[in-house]
């Protein structure tokens, strides 16, 4: 990742992507993130949802950033910090997997 300090570094130096045995549902009030292989489900609720809905949707990280920021009136490094945090989160659950192309 880059420096989340840093307004505009939300976009990783790796392309992300999720597994091929993930799926997910979106409900009225959340996102379902299920891992088939592992029969596991996550929940994914507020920012989380709606930021895991954008980038599924084709956003860059930096897009979501700006929508993120102008829905919670956080500043752009907030918004940078906030996402990066849901992003590193989402790797080490395994939930996003680097695609070995770069951006």
């Amino acid at each position: 990742m880059n420096d989340p300090s840093q307004p505009g570094q939300t976009t990783p130096s790796a392309k992300l992507q999720t597994p091929p045995n993930l799926h997910w549902v979106r409900d009225a009030d959340f996102t379902l993130v299920i891992d088939e292989q592992k029969g596991i489900a996550r929940q994914l609720e507020g920012d989380a949802a709606a930021l895991w809905g954008w980038l599924c949707m084709g956003l860059s990280p930096s897009q979501c950033a700006r929508l993120l920021a102008a829905m919670n009136d956080l500043t752009s490094v907030d918004a940078d910090l906030v996402i990066n945090q849901h992003l590193c989160e989402w790797q080490e659950a395994g939930l996003l997997e680097d695609s070995g192309q770069t951006q």
